[in-house]
């Protein structure tokens, strides 16, 4: 990625850094390191809103979000595909302790009722 900034160096084109950033001092570094002119967070984010802002939160808010999040998925799909959210509902609980449960229940839902009735009760 270094050589493709020398390269462009002068002209209009922009170079983004892509791949691994695991936070935003990670991706601060890279592009430090690089020159690039900037850096995309992507798996990272999955669960992790908050690595934008470098914040950890309360497993509680996690899920609080997660449901929101649920929610929105039902209302903008009225209630269609909805195991299409199961990958995001899973990365909420990446390592926090004791969540395996939650995630192979979290696995199995269809519905945004199903998923307040997890983690609401």
């Amino acid at each position: 990625i270094g050589q493709a900034v020398q390269i462009a160096k002068g002209s209009d084109t922009l170079i983004l850094g892509n791949g691994d950033l695991a936070n935003l001092p990670d991706a601060i570094e890279k592009i430090r390191s690089t020159q690039v002119d900037g850096a995309l967070i992507g798996r990272a984010s999955l669960g992790n809103p908050w690595v934008f802002q470098n914040k950890t939160v309360p497993f509680a808010q996690k899920m609080q979000v997660a449901l929101e999040q649920s929610r929105l998925f039902s209302q903008l799909f009225n209630g269609k595909g909805f195991g299409r959210i199961r990958k995001h509902l899973l990365a909420y609980c990446k390592g926090e302790e004791g969540a395996k449960s939650l995630r192979l229940r979290l696995m199995k839902v269809n519905t945004v009722q199903e998923v307040e009735s997890l983690l609401l009760h």
